[in-house]
């Protein structure tokens, strides 16, 4: 029962708010749930304005029409109309204390964590809607989408699910959160602060230092909510509350019009409730599971015995959901047309929409989960979470126990705190888990359950990153990824450019092309030709920046580079006649020679009209070299295999375009809260493999809600429904993959991130919200697909409004 459920309780960052959380009817804030340990959520919300009546003197609506919407509860809603090509807006301004008094110009909530409005709509399509909270020093500024920033949009879906839109609020300054001096050349005082020395920490004997128990969160991308405001918005001087709606989904037009019920605005939870607590109450932030101990949730592991009972749940589950109905053993579509089967996964357009089709000639729609694995395989292997020169974090087990087995080391991470740290300490809470669950054999036993999971599940898909004695098993179609240049080294690669993920690789050097070879040969034989293999990637989100971007690394790079070398002489000396006055005169820069400017480290200005041009050209044909290259590999090594290209974030016209004259499949990592604004370029027509996407929420335990937050796990399932939908519905789709199997660690992976991104927690408990919205996406996965009206997603003059945060993500 939707009533059932309590408001949500975080921030909300990017753009999303597709918060889709469950809520009364009424659209009334429902009562905080009890916790075991005190919490934000503990603390008494304050409703700002509630729609007893209409008008109201301290609100303004423009365009459109309002009015009150009467509830069975007693607490009604105000009905707002949004007339076609019109955003309806309710601006919300501080309330004069009494009719004589002046308005104040500012609302104090420095006691309070966010801004919180559930909305509903009550229309046959979708709606948008944004709310904007300003302080009396943003009110002339514009409106900001990004996380700590403050406005949340959601385009609503129709059909009436309640949303709720959430802004965080933050504090004037930043000031220390804790004043404790952590000195650990204090004798004192580190008798009376956790061992900062913990397990794996060589160096905390170091010269004094005194930090802020802010500071001490070392290498976490997200800290505990508990502890730190996530909002820019001054919550002491809050002047305006503004709620905009539109008709049609975001950067979509419609001629209808729409309408939507608003619930009360209130103003929730008391932040930072812990603190004044000293640093020896605060650490260890995480018990011997790897979890939160500050905070209690349905389905936490509390003891050892609790695992046992975990599995006897799961062993009920999986027995009453065997794999859906109606699927042949690749989990193509059995009761589906037969088309021409080849033996391999093949790629087809049928009746205006593209489709897989599966080794026996059966359509195949790519339902999938990232990395089923408990390593991170990016090149090199990373696992568990550091603990080097952090063990005050951890709760940690000696190192001559059972469970000492658990700590290792790992290679120096590719960004991040550990960068340029090799070897560094590590402790795998998530192995630890599973040895306490499943006992000696825990390796094969977990391996064997996540093939039993998928198949109830309704996944037919290992993807990207996964582990291959789970895949090679053949009992479910997996991608393979190979990386073409090795991962946190310099071979291979353009030294003039960066990325997340390591420098480009330099496709005009032979060696490149070796090292490929070799890699599909020896990493990647036991896939080479195997009929259970969708296809292959090749590298994961490389920085490809604007048309010029790539032009501009390589001219920065030494003069030994190969593609510096080689687009020089294909497009600069050919286009100059091999004159380099001529080069001078059009960009003008003064080169002695062309060996001077191969010398050279810094790239010309582009804003001259005929650099830009040349540089765009250096980049096309750095581009096909580079995706020609992969092909070419891959042909060589599988060829029945698809190409599945590089799983490109933020991907561009100049990119697709050169991409799509090599590639079977482009796959992109797109994450929104759907993919109704997906588009290519003008004149492409191919299929696109989502590589990732995910939602995430603060309810759980871990401390990052993800690139895409919802408000709580029920929200969260909701939004996977919507997005794998809007993903079905779309004609160019041919499958979407879940980011990723099991959450990050609570504390950090090798880069910091901490994302509740799994489908299990590191407990190895399923997320049983999430798991029932996938089954139903399963259920209905072909017919759904098979239905869908190919006409709705016509090409856009303008690439595409599908908006996906900058925060840097994951492979």
């Amino acid at each position: 029962m939707v009533a059932a459920m309590p408001p949500p309780r975080h921030h909300l960052l990017l753009f999303l708010a597709a918060t889709l959380a469950p809520a009364p009817a009424s659209l009334a804030p429902a009562a905080p749930s009890p916790a075991d340990a005190p919490s934000p959520a503990d603390a008494p919300s304050l409703t700002v304005l509630d729609w007893q009546t209409w008008p109201r003197p301290n609100v303004e609506l423009t365009a459109g029409a309002a009015g009150i919407a009467a509830s069975g509860d007693g607490a009604p809603s105000l009905r707002l109309a949004v007339a076609p090509g019109n955003a309806a807006v309710l601006t919300i301004r501080p309330p004069a204390a009494a009719d004589s008094a002046p308005r104040p110009a500012a609302w104090d909530f420095s006691a309070y964590r966010e801004i919180a409005v559930p909305v509903k709509n009550l229309s046959g399509g979708p709606l948008t809607v944004a709310l904007e909270i300003r302080d009396t020093g943003t009110l002339a500024k514009p409106p900001r989408v990004h996380p700590r920033f403050y406005m949340a949009r959601a385009s609503l879906p129709a059909g009436g699910e309640t949303v709720w839109l959430v802004v965080p609020l933050g504090a004037k300054k930043s000031v220390p959160l804790d004043a404790d001096q952590w000195n650990t050349g204090n004798t004192a005082a580190a008798a009376a602060a956790p061992a900062a020395a913990g397990a794996g920490d060589a160096n905390a004997a170091a010269a004094p230092v005194v930090r802020p128990l802010d500071a001490l969160f070392i290498s976490l991308a997200s800290k505990p909510a508990d502890f730190s405001r996530h909002g820019a918005v001054d919550a002491s001087a809050l002047a305006q509350i503004q709620l905009r709606a539109v008709a049609g989904a975001v950067g979509e037009k419609t001629a209808a019009a729409a309408s939507l019920l608003v619930g009360p605005v209130t103003a929730r939870a008391t932040p930072e409730p812990f603190r004044d607590w000293p640093a020896s109450r605060v650490f260890p932030l995480v018990d011997e599971f790897g979890q939160y101990r500050h905070r209690q949730w349905p389905g936490k592991i509390n003891t050892d015995a609790d695992f046992a009972a975990r599995l006897a749940d799961e062993e009920r589950d999986l027995a009453a959901h065997p794999r859906p109905a109606g699927w042949n053993k690749f989990g193509g579509w059995a009761a589906g047309p037969r088309l021409r089967a080849t033996g391999f996964f093949r790629v087809e357009k049928i009746n205006g929409r593209w489709w897989f089709v599966d080794p026996e000639g059966r359509l195949f729609w790519s339902h999938g989960v990232v990395r089923v694995d408990t390593l991170m395989r990016l090149g090199g292997i990373y696992r568990g979470t550091p603990v080097t020169g952090r063990g005050h974090l951890f709760t940690l087990p000696g190192k001559n126990s059972p469970l000492g087995a658990f700590f290792g080391t790992e290679p120096a991470s590719t960004r991040g705190w550990y960068l340029g740290k090799p070897n560094h300490e590590i402790y795998d809470f998530l192995a630890a888990n599973l040895f306490r669950k499943y006992g000696e054999n825990y390796g094969e036993l977990y391996r064997a359950r996540a093939l039993l999971r998928l198949e109830s599940w309704g996944m037919n898909t290992i993807a990207n990153s996964s582990d291959p004695q789970i895949y090679l098993r053949r009992k479910t179609p997996y991608t393979a990824i190979a990386y073409s240049a090795p991962m946190g080294a310099h071979d291979f690669r353009v030294e003039g450019s960066d990325g997340n993920w390591g420098k480009l690789p330099d496709p005009f050097d032979p060696a490149w092309r070796a090292h490929l070879d070799r890699v599909l040969r020896t990493d990647l034989r036991d896939s080479l030709g195997d009929p259970w293999c969708l296809g292959f990637f090749v590298d994961n989100e490389l920085k490809w920046g604007d048309p010029a971007h790539v032009a501009e690394c390589v001219l920065r790079s030494p003069a030994g580079q190969h593609a510096k070398r080689a687009l020089v002489a294909a497009i600069l000396r050919k286009k100059y006649n091999d004159d380099i006055t001529a080069l001078n005169a059009a960009w003008r820069t003064a080169h002695a020679s062309w060996d001077a400017l191969l010398a050279g480290a810094g790239a010309p200005d582009k804003k001259i009209p005929a650099v830009k041009t040349d540089l765009e050209a250096m980049s096309a044909r750095f581009l096909d070299a580079y995706y020609g290259g992969c092909r070419a590999a891959l042909r060589a090594a599988s060829p029945n295999h698809l190409y599945l290209g590089a799983r490109e974030s933020h991907p561009a016209w100049f990119v697709t375009r050169a991409a799509a004259r090599h590639l079977d499949v482009l796959s992109q990592n797109i994450y929104s809260p759907d993919l109704r604004q997906l588009r290519l370029a003008p004149g492409l027509d191919l299929p696109v493999l989502i590589g990732e996407f995910h939602f995430g929420a603060l309810d759980r335990g871990p401390f990052s809600a993800t690139l895409i937050p919802v408000p709580d796990q029920a929200a969260r399932a909701l939004a996977y429904k919507e997005y794998v939908r809007s993903a079905l519905l779309h004609p160019l789709v041919i499958g979407a993959h879940w980011h990723q199997y099991y959450d990050q660690p609570a504390t950090g992976r090798f880069d910091g991130e901490n994302f509740q991104n799994g489908l299990l927690d590191t407990c190895d408990t399923p997320y049983a919200e999430t798991i029932q919205a996938i089954r139903e996406t399963a259920a209905a996965l072909y017919e759904t697909r098979a239905n869908a009206g190919a006409g709705n997603h016509k090409q856009s003059k303008n690439f595409p409004a599908t908006r996906q945060p900058t925060t840097m993500h994951t492979p």
